[in-house]
């Protein structure tokens, strides 16, 4: 499931295969021209890259960026819309998702993660608890802390909601979500790695974090 979840592109064919919304999007070698019939604006990635590291926004077949020699890219359609992430809890017993987040995201072109919030807005909260489930659903024997990250669409039936990646380790959104929930998150995982579905629930309270860990509730630290 690790090795699986660490391709961005492996992990795109999967779920797709699977029946979970991802972006339509290609393998590309370093080597490679970009192709012609892509749609426009599209989003290039490591396959093996972590968080926004590598990632650029690519606006035609001819911008094309220096890519490292012998390394690997997905190149994918931009989709607009919300960012957000869910973490998801999983073990023998089955999935327990956390309150979904809001994340932060540069408009620079670099998609630089700039931290996230919680509570997501209500209108979103559905959408992303129920494809965040059906894409951890799709991976073999999912176990452990898995975040997924998502972009929900502008549509609100939800029918241009996508999954991004999977993140199979801890995410920056832990750092809130453990000030905010009213039980321990790492008793809680470990039991459900154990086949237990831990009960939990979460202040109401709304939180900020950035990507160095650091928490802020209302303009304080929380």
């Amino acid at each position: 499931m690790i090795e699986l979840a660490s391709d961005k592109h492996r992990t795109a064919e999967h779920l797709s295969a699977a029946g979970v919304p991802v972006p339509e999007g290609i393998s590309l070698d370093a080597n490679a021209p970009l192709p012609a019939n892509l749609p426009y604006p599209a989003v290039l990635k490591p396959r093996l890259g972590a968080g926004s590291s590598g990632v650029r926004l690519i606006g035609s077949s001819t911008d094309l960026p220096t890519l490292e020699a012998d390394s690997s890219w997905r190149l994918e359609r931009f989709c607009p819309g919300q960012a957000a992430s869910v973490a998801v809890l999983c073990g023998p017993a089955g999935g327990v998702p956390l309150i979904p987040c809001t994340q932060r995201i540069s408009q620079d072109g670099k998609f630089a993660y700039l931290g996230g919030s919680l509570p997501l807005e209500p209108r979103f909260h559905d959408r992303a608890i129920g494809l965040a489930c059906r894409a951890v659903a799709a991976l073999p024997e999912p176990r452990g802390y898995l975040g997924v990250d998502l972009v929900l669409g502008h549509d609100p039936t939800g029918r241009d909601d996508v999954v991004i990646e999977i993140n199979p380790r801890l995410t920056t959104s832990y750092v809130g979500l453990r000030a905010a929930s009213e039980a321990n998150l790492a008793a809680a995982l470990l039991a459900a790695c154990e086949g237990d579905r831990p009960r939990l629930s979460f202040r109401p309270i709304s939180l900020q974090f950035d990507p160095d860990g650091a928490v802020r509730r209302s303009g304080f630290p929380a």
